[in-house]
């Protein structure tokens, strides 16, 4: 997506024929962009993600899911998927896994 917007921008700022013009054509795309991504109050990755084939992970004795990496991770982690991960923990709050 950032290439879509600098090639937006870089032809804004050829087509334009003053800095006033071009300045109002991106602050309009830019708004437009970030209305695009907060939809619904999340950002776009999140609302993509299939939540029965995204992998996320718990523990024997954790209360939330983490993501691969988390360190919160301890060497029992267990793979399982969002969908399931949602029914009985919590995202956690360090590593931030989809909702």
């Amino acid at each position: 997506m950032n290439k879509l917007l600098l090639a937006f921008i870089a032809s804004v700022f050829l087509l334009a024929t003053t800095s006033a013009q071009a300045a109002t054509a991106v602050t309009g795309f830019a708004g437009s962009l970030a209305a695009q991504v907060m939809q619904q109050g999340q950002p776009l990755s999140e609302r993509e993600i299939d939540p029965k084939t995204y992998v996320v992970y718990v523990t024997k004795t954790g209360k939330k899911y983490h993501m691969d990496g988390c360190q919160y991770l301890r060497k029992s982690k267990i793979k399982t998927t969002l969908a399931d991960a949602r029914k009985a923990y919590e995202p956690c709050k360090v590593c931030k896994p989809p909702k």
